[in-house]
Formats: structure tokens, C-alpha cells, sequence
């Protein structure tokens, strides 16, 4: 993934080093001593992810206050995206279960349930679904009849084609839908039986809903 030149202008040409080996250790549920600039820190973990993880320390310094108050900002919209994500998520099952398309959720809040116990670990702004390649016509026509929008027509060929998966817009809301219809990167070979996935895909429970997740197994081979 790549990231604008605006997103990356604080870190650049800057050695991020021990910015970087603090994170590590917060993520491995250490709680590291914090000596850093902490605007750095803030920038390194942003790009990375990481603002929402609970083993945050206390920043200090000149500028921890608004790094803090800004940090504060970014996990709540995390907290709003991954809650959205839920939501849309539940409305897209519904659909296409009364279209009799197999499907499953991959990644996003639903993952981190699973990973983490959480839907709340990592800022996800998207929701990702798999059909079987015989199905993704059909799938794309339920997501277009209930409000959902095809973006990116200029490049669908090769979203399409190469990378197995369309992208729609959802109505009124700035998040977006990735419906897959392959799992691998461009190059790599293909899983025998895809569908295989779908078949074995259990139903986790989220609030008033129960969505297809991939089975414990297929979930570390996806």
C-alpha cells in the first residue's frame, strides 16, 4: 500500500529507528520508556495502524498535548469507521443471503474480533467480501440494487482480471465495499478449491447479527 507524499512529510529522510523498535515493543505487550519526539512517534504509528492498540504509553514532551489531543481524534473515528464497517457489513449479508450467494468477511473488524477480542483494534475503512468467481456477477448486481455504487471503471479491467475483485462505493456513507473473487496476489498460484473457503466458513455473531467468517484454519491461509 502506498501512501501520498503529504502522509509521509513529517517522517522523511528523518532515522525513525527508535521510534519504530518503541512500537514493536508495545505491540508484543511490552510497556516501554518513552524519551522521543513525540509528534514522530504519532506519525510513525498513523501510517502503520497502529493509534487504536490499547498498550499505548503516556506521551511527554513539548508537543505530547496535541499529539495526545490528536490521538484521542484519531481513535475515535477508528472507533466510528470499524463501527460503520459492522453495520454495512450485517446490511451486505442480508442481501446477499436473500440472493443464495455463498460469501464470507475477510479482514476488518470481524477479523479483529477473532485476533484481538476486539473490533476495535486497527482503523479499518473498508469492508471485504468473498464470492466464487461463478458468482460475482450476481453478487455485484445485489450490492448495485441496494444502493451500492461501482468505482474505479476507468481501472476495472484490471481490478478485475488481475486482482480478483471489484470495488463499490457505499450509498451516502464514505466507506467502501472490495468484492473479492480471488484471495491471491497477481503471480502467485491459485488455491485449488476456492470455494472450498465458502463451504467451510462458520457464522460469527455481532450484535444482532451473524456474518460468515472464514474457518479457523482457512482464516491463517488466507
Amino acid at each position: 500500500m502506498s501512501f501520498p507524499e503529504k502522509e509521509l512529510t513529517y517522517v522523511k529522510r528523518r532515522d525513525c529507528s527508535t521510534q519504530v523498535e518503541i512500537l514493536r515493543k508495545m505491540a508484543s505487550g511490552q510497556a516501554p520508556p518513552i524519551s522521543t519526539d513525540p509528534r514522530l512517534l504519532f506519525e510513525i504509528a498513523r501510517v502503520n495502524k497502529l493509534l487504536m492498540h490499547p498498550g499505548w504509553p503516556d506521551l511527554q514532551g513539548d508537543a505530547a498535548e496535541q499529539v495526545n489531543a490528536e490521538l484521542n481524534f484519531g481513535r475515535m473515528r477508528g472507533m466510528v469507521s470499524n463501527n460503520r464497517g459492522l453495520k454495512l457489513a450485517a446490511e451486505i449479508t442480508k442481501a446477499l443471503d436473500a440472493g443464495q450467494i455463498p460469501h464470507l468477511h475477510l479482514k476488518g473488524p470481524l477479523q479483529q474480533i477473532r485476533l484481538y477480542g476486539t473490533p476495535l483494534f486497527k482503523p479499518s475503512g473498508d469492508v471485504d467480501i468473498l464470492v466464487a468467481p461463478k458468482d460475482r456477477i450476481a453478487a455485484g448486481k445485489i450490492l448495485e440494487e441496494a444502493g451500492f455504487k461501482p468505482t474505479e471503471a476507468e481501472l476495472g479491467s484490471w481490478w478485475v482480471h488481475f486482482l480478483g475483485e471489484r470495488h463499490f462505493e457505499a450509498p451516502d456513507q464514505p466507506i467502501f465495499v472490495d468484492l473479492h473473487h480471488s484471495v491471491q496476489q497477481p503471480g502467485l498460484p491459485r488455491p485449488r478449491n476456492l470455494v472450498g473457503f465458502l463451504h467451510r466458513a462458520v457464522r460469527q455473531s455481532v450484535a444482532n447479527s451473524t456474518l460468515p467468517v472464514p474457518s479457523p484454519p482457512d482464516m491463517c491461509l488466507i
